[in-house]
């Protein structure tokens, strides 16, 4: 801890908060994710949280957020990540209510070959929505927040479970509980709805009703989607895994689809331009609701608290 200095609290989470930080050694800002270790043994959740841990360190990728370093003090976790100014994906769809189909193919995309990645090491995301994807300063995405992931021990392996986000939940997870990798395919599809739409496909305020539409009904597609855009999400958002577009050959049927006609794949990941949501210099890009200034009080508080526990691992 003592290489860092706490500026705010910028974001919050049911075990956790993430705090803006400046790496003393380097002078670069960082975002370090606190867990509380008492949270994470009350919910039996440190498996999970070693799980995140592994994909972080030993995964590298264009479009998922960098891993600096973890330690552990006496009550928290810290993973110590790259800081993307301009915030989470939901503040921007949130702004501006939902994008054109050029901004929202190119978002996606970036999504893709991070989802792609992360599958050709037999791991399966499971909670794609807004709030974790991040977004650099050059307006590129980053996929974070692994908490939820799942290793598979192979291509046709399954788990059986309900997680993730209301909205975003697959009929086949609601269903049965029982899931591949197709769960990832269908939350793809969800996002870019939303992205082009503002709303995720089948919602409801009411969860109940959202799970019985999601489980029996079809999305509605307005007309103003391209036939393109409304191809690839019926592929997307197929109820039965089996007919879903992915099944068949992974990522490369959603990649060479007629909605991505614009993509180079292979240049994509060299990012020899600007993304599609570039920030502003001055502009502040985080949930006023979870944002926190720190006195100098409290930071000295919290460097004592932490300081103190095992050595850094």
């Amino acid at each position: 801890m003592s290489n860092y200095e706490l500026l705010k609290q910028v974001g919050k989470g049911g075990f956790s908060r993430v705090i803006l930080a400046r790496q003393r050694s380097s002078g670069r800002l960082c975002a370090m994710k606190v867990i509380s270790i008492e949270e994470l043994q009350a919910h039996g959740k440190f498996t999970q949280v070693a799980l995140e841990r592994r994909i972080l360190k030993h995964l590298s990728h264009a479009f998922i957020c960098p891993f600096i370093e973890g330690f552990r003090t006496q009550k928290f976790l810290h993973f110590v990540l790259e800081f993307c100014p301009a915030g989470e994906l939901f503040f921007h769809l949130s702004k501006n209510k939902r994008f054109g189909e050029a901004e929202a193919c190119e978002i996606t995309a970036e999504i893709v070959l991070a989802l792609e990645h992360l599958h050709s090491h037999d791991i399966i995301y499971r909670d794609l929505k807004p709030e974790n994807v991040l977004v650099d300063f050059h307006g590129h995405v980053k996929l974070t927040d692994f908490g939820l992931c799942k290793q598979l021990r192979s291509k046709n392996d399954f788990s059986k479970s309900l997680c993730g986000s209301p909205e975003y939940v697959s009929p086949e997870m609601l269903i049965t509980g029982k899931h591949s990798r197709m769960v990832d395919f269908y939350q793809l599809g969800a996002l870019l709805y939303e992205l082009l739409t503002g709303l995720p496909p089948l919602y409801s305020h009411d969860k109940t009703t959202m799970f019985k539409q999601i489980a029996i009904d079809e999305p509605a597609y307005p007309s103003y989607l391209s036939p393109s855009a409304k191809s690839l999400l019926r592929g997307l958002l197929q109820k039965k895994p089996e007919q879903r577009l992915g099944y068949a050959q992974g990522f490369s049927e959603v990649k060479y689809s007629a909605f991505f006609s614009r993509i180079d794949w292979q240049k994509l990941p060299l990012k020899e331009r600007a993304g599609p949501l570039r920030p502003r210099l001055n502009g502040f890009y985080f949930d006023s609701e979870y944002v926190e200034e720190l006195s100098a009080q409290q930071i000295e508080e919290m460097s004592l608290k932490w300081s103190v526990g095992p050595a850094r691992q």
